[in-house]
């Protein structure tokens, strides 16, 4: 049985912003460690307002027109019900804190191009591996937005990854930015904590919000 939600156009503009973020740090990095292209500081943040007009005209004038969902559409609970556009929560309970735990974890994987911006060129290997990691945070913030287990799979993969990582100081060494002061023990410390802290976020939050909804539809 679907359940109804109110519109969530805000929450899916937002989530399609982050989305269009990931896929042009991907362009340019794939330019920057093949082709040895450098995008001046801050270049990416020339972006912002034009990525915000576009969501902005879709939710206002194209979603309108089209049946096509978005992935932000999806992630925020929009789905096609007898060739309509329908908003629904597959969750039933409110789900603030499952969005707040998403766009945290969002926010920080779109800082991974952050080293484009400081002048660095990258490795192809490390290119690869950035865009792996925002396909899967992307896909994993869809699919929980739909209640799928496999979101949360997806998720965890390259968080887990990096938690591993942090345990090897040949590895962490590589990650510090250039011209920083820090050690690579204190890199390596505050990786544990940090990675840590956001996996434990997303387990919490998706495993209480699935299995109280799980509840809910039993008693239907």
């Amino acid at each position: 049985m679907i359940h109804e939600s109110k519109p969530h156009p805000f929450i899916a503009g937002v989530a399609d912003f982050y989305f269009m973020f990931y896929a042009l740090g991907a362009i340019i990095g794939i330019l920057n460690s093949l082709f040895k292209v450098i995008t001046p500081p801050l270049f990416l943040l020339v972006f912002y307002p034009l990525f915000i007009i576009i969501v902005i005209l879709y939710y206002k004038i194209w979603s309108k027109k089209t049946l096509w969902l978005s992935p932000g559409e999806l992630f925020a609970g929009r789905t096609t019900v007898r060739n309509k556009k329908e908003w629904i929560n597959p969750y039933r309970i409110n789900r603030f804190l499952l969005y707040f735990a998403l766009f945290i974890t969002m926010f920080f994987w779109g800082n991974s191009w952050d080293v484009l911006s400081r002048g660095e060129i990258i490795s192809t290997n490390k290119c690869i591996f950035t865009i792996i990691t925002l396909v899967l945070a992307a896909a994993g913030s869809v699919q929980i937005g739909m209640r799928k287990i496999v979101g949360i799979i997806f998720i965890l993969i390259p968080l887990l990854y990096n938690f591993v990582l942090s345990f090897f100081l040949d590895s962490v060494a590589q990650e510090i930015p250039q011209g920083s002061t820090i050690s690579i023990e204190e890199f390596a410390l505050f990786g544990r904590y940090f990675y840590g802290s956001i996996i434990l976020l997303n387990v919490i939050m998706f495993a209480f919000y699935y299995f109280v909804s799980r509840k809910g539809t039993k008693k239907q």
